[in-house]
């Protein structure tokens, strides 16, 4: 058992060396809608009949666009944010998430990770 009687509250401890930890390259997220002409005229006319539903569509527009807030909120992060429709995902994404969505992933320098 190591001493810790020395260390002060405010000391970090760190258990995974800073060069082990993986980095956030990029965030992904896919839409649980097909990006094609019909693909997002069949989601929008489902949505408003109450028949479909895309929390991540939910969240980054409103009826027809892209949400300012979401634009400036994506803009502000550290790493770039990309979406995809669930038929133009890349393969990689859609074998770490199993197919499932709408998703975030997290592609790391050691592959990609389902966040949400």
């Amino acid at each position: 058992m190591r001493d810790t009687s020395s260390r002060s509250c405010g000391d970090t401890i760190t258990l995974m060396d800073p060069i082990d930890r993986p980095r956030i390259l990029r965030l992904i997220g896919v839409y649980d809608a097909d990006g094609t002409k019909r693909g997002e005229l069949m989601y929008w006319i489902g949505a408003r009949l109450g028949r479909t539903h895309c929390a991540l569509c939910e969240i980054t527009h409103g009826i027809v666009r892209q949400r300012d807030d979401w634009r400036r909120c994506r803009d502000e992060l550290a790493v770039p944010f990309e979406v995809y429709h669930r038929d133009d995902q890349p393969s990689a994404v859609r074998v770490a998430t199993e197919g499932v969505t709408p998703v975030i992933v997290a592609e790391t320098s050691r592959g990609f990770v389902p966040l949400l």
